[in-house]
């Protein structure tokens, strides 16, 4: 690629400037999806709706009230940034390094 774009083979350079759209096009929207993945939490209602539909909330661990703004954002970036680790921690534990981290729980809404 590096190769196409810098000239070196002949193609033409509108081309190699599509190739760079694309690229920069994935990128954005990587970046875009990883954003919305941190994010997640910080609303209950906006995003993930699906666990309002399976009864999941996620709560404060000390007073199982509803957790802070703050507290669900360090929750969505640690969880993005660790995720191997967390899903595994959650599995064996039941509390993922994000929940232990952010001073959350996910908990089962009583109906």
């Amino acid at each position: 690629l590096d190769k196409v774009i810098s000239g070196q083979i002949g193609v033409k350079r509108e081309i190699a400037a599509a190739w760079r759209l694309e690229i920069v096009v994935v990128l954005l929207l990587a970046f875009l999806g990883f954003v919305l993945w941190c994010l997640r939490d910080v609303s209950p209602t906006w995003l993930f709706a699906g666990r309002r539909e399976v009864g999941l909330a996620v709560v404060d661990a000390a007073t199982g009230g509803p957790a802070p703004r703050r507290a669900r954002m360090i929750r969505g970036i640690v969880a993005a940034f660790l995720l191997p680790v967390h899903g595994l921690m959650v599995v064996v534990s039941g509390v993922g390094v994000a929940d232990r981290v952010s001073g959350t729980r996910v908990i089962k809404r009583s109906q």
